[in-house]
């Protein structure tokens, strides 16, 4: 499988929209609910948000198209009895924005950011892969350093950029991931900065 590019989107296939009868284990979630009669059970899709539609049939032929739909859905038992209890959805806003249609493009990005950022192939590889190609493509460009000199600034700021935005995403890792990956992400990208170091020191 070839991995995503961290400087071109991948993109989404369609899924058929999240429901509450296929992703969730009634007993554990009515138990929890039987204490806690507040209690909410959340469902994010990122297709929903980014595509904007909302698939309504196995078959995907029918679609609701959406407009600033930030992915989530929430829902409550209604009863607690019984593995079929039925569900009602529940309506939410979310607080801080004075303009609530910028939340959903800022979302979008960012989910596409976590899925082009972290593949679900071996995510050391892919950030070892990354660091060293860019590296090697440096290391190219210096071999005629008087002639590319705008270029290899260009090169190593839209590189720097990348490696910011890697800096910032890695801390929503969830943290048993995060405790053992974050080091050796970080590890990674240090050898680009003891590279640059090294090189601007020849320039």
């Amino acid at each position: 499988m070839v991995h995503p590019s961290l400087d071109q989107p991948s993109f989404l296939t369609p899924l058929t929209e999240l429901t509450l009868e296929s992703h969730i284990d009634h007993r554990k979630v009515r138990n929890f609910q039987l204490y806690h009669p507040l209690a909410i059970y959340l469902i994010f899709n990122p297709n929903r948000l980014i595509q904007q539609v909302e698939i309504l049939s196995e078959d995907q032929k029918y679609v609701k198209h959406l407009t600033n739909d930030i992915g989530f859905k929430i829902f409550q038992l209604d009863y607690l009895k019984g593995s079929d209890s039925t569900y009602h959805t529940i309506d939410y806003k979310i607080l801080g924005y004075d303009d609530p249609d910028k939340i959903s493009p800022l979302t979008g990005k960012f989910t596409i950011d976590i899925i082009n950022f972290f593949p679900k192939e071996d995510i050391i590889t892919f950030y070892n892969k990354y660091i060293q190609d860019r590296i090697q493509q440096l290391n190219c460009l210096l071999n005629n350093v008087e002639q590319n000199r705008s270029e290899i600034f260009l090169f190593i700021q839209k590189t720097q950029v990348k490696i910011e935005e890697i800096r910032s995403l890695i801390e929503y890792l969830e943290y048993k991931e995060g405790n053992e990956i974050i080091p050796k992400i970080k590890e990674i990208i240090n050898q680009w900065v003891y590279f640059i170091s090294q090189k601007y020191l020849q320039m």
